[in-house]
């Protein structure tokens, strides 16, 4: 097999040129609706694509005072999220759920795995204007998405629901789900029992947490792991240095702290954490204001980590775009899965300088002599860009499959309808990859 490296430089010898990752069609909600943000939140997991829209405007009932009890009004910010399923004719929208109170955010983050999806909701209120936040769980029976309720923690103003996660092993599923305003942060963790019941487990925050750290703004998992972001958290006396934490799942089912992984020479407003992933024995954080040496200032980075079992969670490799320029906000979003690491730049101005169009880079793991190393390899762009797109917004992994949101992408057919937000979907072809055209 042929690495990236070599298929470069043996291009012009007539093999593949073509790169690897194929741009399917670029996606609208299926009726666009200005300022709806459509892809702020993406998730896929196999035949199943998840697209959260958590400023659409829904119709609720009227229940204001003198209105009829059969009345609707539309309200603003309800929310939905769109569900499409993987056809032989191609990705056909499926489901759409609707959230059920004005201004909450349905779908401000969404996580999909196997029959199971979850969608934040951070901004619901228990009380008037409260934000306490809710997470919605829905499961997948007889071809049809059914609601299983929801669940909240926490308390007024700490927007639950603002960063959620799914992940496990053949044995067990997960959800982590975070409320970064509550105090320093907050990390809950459920677990599906064998009779397909959802159960918070035990997880301690970290010691040396203060108000304002913004624990769990990010969140990720892999198997009986997961990681959580603190990207406004003092480290080395550099004030929003940021920093993320790795736990691991002890046989009793409560989750301790297996790392603390930070930049080995952490700056003030690194914002480190930001946005986490990982994968096996690797973990990615994003830093969106961090300078790596010798690139532009403030275009934001990722560090990798790699877990030795000796030596636990160490740094490994800096990663920046090779295009990245002042305040790309590279970082903003990452996703990893195996050897392919994908990270959103979401102010990114390639396109002819126009201003935050954004863009997301792959890297690609080699496992080769002497080290492994990640090595950027393509570069993706939304195909028809505009100014503000904010492409990269969120971006996932599943397989061959990647997706990159762009909420504030307007409509380019016949519908006008400003920041409605797009998804463009892209394809691993592997016979490329190998270097076979």
């Amino acid at each position: 097999m042929l690495t990236m490296t070599a298929m470069l430089l043996l291009a012009g010898a007539g093999l593949a040129t073509t790169p690897p990752w194929l741009p399917q069609t670029k996606r609208f909600a299926d009726v666009p609706q200005a300022g709806a943000k459509f892809g702020q939140s993406v998730a896929i997991d196999g035949d199943w694509l998840a697209v959260g829209a958590p400023h659409e405007a829904a119709p609720l009932p009227a229940l204001a005072q003198g209105n009829s009890p059969d009345a609707v009004l539309i309200a603003l910010d309800v929310g939905k999220v769109y569900l499409y399923h993987r056809e032989p004719s191609g990705w056909q929208l499926h489901t759409t759920l609707t959230g059920n109170q004005a201004g909450a955010e349905f779908g401000y983050a969404v996580a999909l795995r196997g029959d199971d999806l979850f969608a934040g909701v951070p901004f619901y209120d228990f009380g008037v204007d409260d934000d306490t936040g809710l997470v919605r769980n829905y499961q997948l029976q007889g071809g049809v998405w059914q609601s299983l309720g929801g669940v909240t923690c926490c308390s007024p103003g700490a927007h639950f629901g603002t960063a959620v996660a799914m992940f496990g092993d053949s044995q067990d599923s997960f959800a982590v789900v975070s409320a970064p305003d509550a105090d320093e942060g907050f990390v809950g963790v459920l677990h599906k029992d064998s009779q397909g019941v959802w159960h918070f487990e035990t997880l301690t925050n970290p010691a040396g947490l203060v108000t304002g750290d913004s624990f769990g703004n990010a969140v990720a998992g892999d198997g009986k792991e997961l990681i959580a972001g603190a990207s406004f958290k003092t480290v080395g006396g550099q004030a929003s240095a940021g920093t993320a934490y790795v736990f691991f799942r002890t046989p009793l089912g409560d989750w301790q702290v297996s790392g603390q992984l930070t930049y080995p020479n952490p700056v003030t407003n690194d914002r480190s954490g930001y946005s986490v992933a990982i994968s096996g024995e690797w973990a990615a954080i994003g830093a969106i204001g961090r300078t790596v040496p010798n690139a532009a200032q403030d275009t934001g980075a990722v560090q990798t980590f790699v877990y030795f079992g000796g030596s636990g969670w160490i740094p490994y490799q800096e990663l920046t775009g090779v295009s990245a320029d002042t305040n790309d906000a590279f970082g903003n979003s990452v996703a990893l899965q195996g050897t392919h690491l994908l990270v959103g730049a979401l102010d990114d101005d390639s396109h002819g300088g126009t201003p935050d169009i954004g863009s997301a880079y792959f890297f690609l793991r080699t496992d080769g002599f002497p080290v492994p190393l990640w090595n950027e390899t393509e570069k993706f762009m939304n195909a028809s860009p505009q100014e503000l797109d904010l492409f990269g917004y969120g971006v996932a992994l599943s397989g061959d499959d990647a997706a990159v949101g762009a909420p504030l992408d307007d409509t380019d057919g016949a519908i006008s309808a400003a920041n409605a937000g797009s998804i463009t979907l892209f394809k691993y072809d592997q016979i490329f990859a190998d270097g076979y055209d």
